[in-house]
């Protein structure tokens, strides 16, 4: 789901003159590759816009540049941007590049600050699996369980017990227990937005 940027006609002057709100239009109709130097203009404007630079991650991250969408995500952080979903678009950038303990990380602040996040419940316990975590991914799936069945059913799919053949002689199973598989592709990347921003509409 998308937030509702344009339904109105006080936006079409806007549109000419501001770079934001064009790359956030142009978001909305998922132009990542047209969106992105808009973005890029906004912040060269004003590189303390961390909207601009929170939004600049989530159209790289469309397009599979999650290395430059870390970049621009460290950006806005570091300007003070944060909230629930923004978190949850850093912890799949990083889980795209393999950094699995901060993608796992992101995902657990995205859930403190809204534990309501069902889609970062899910991606987060994709994370724990392909970490080796196996009892906190089937613990996001009892999470999931009562606030969205059809997550949890997902996840428990592929968050299989481990099985042991057979330990001979009465003896006991050492070591670390690695499961294989892609890392998780993330399900969606939300725009982000900031509370002082007010849209003509929503958009689901």
């Amino acid at each position: 789901m998308f937030l509702g940027l344009f339904s109105c006609p006080a936006w079409a002057g806007l549109l000419d003159t501001d770079p934001l709100e064009k790359a956030l239009h142009l978001s909305q109709q998922e132009k990542w590759a047209e969106a992105i130097p808009e973005f890029q203009r906004s912040t060269d404007r004003d590189p303390k816009n961390a909207l601009a630079w929170a939004n600049l991650g989530v159209a790289l991250s469309r397009l599979d540049k999650h290395k430059d969408a870390l970049l621009a995500y460290e950006t806005a952080a570091n300007l003070g941007y944060d909230n629930a979903p923004f978190r949850h678009n850093r912890g799949l950038s990083f889980a795209r590049v393999n950094l699995l303990e901060e993608a796992a990380r992101e995902l657990e602040i995205a859930l403190d600050k809204d534990p309501r996040l069902a889609k970062a419940e899910y991606d987060l316990g994709l994370v724990y699996k392909h970490m080796g975590r196996h009892d906190e991914a089937m613990e996001r799936v009892r999470n999931l369980y009562f606030g969205n069945n059809k997550l949890a059913w997902k996840l428990f799919e592929q968050v299989q017990p481990y099985k042991i053949a057979s330990v001979d002689n009465g003896g006991t199973l050492t070591g670390k227990a690695f499961l294989k598989g892609p890392v998780p592709k993330p399900r969606s990347f939300h725009l982000v937005h900031s509370p002082n921003i007010e849209y003509c509409s929503r958009m689901s």
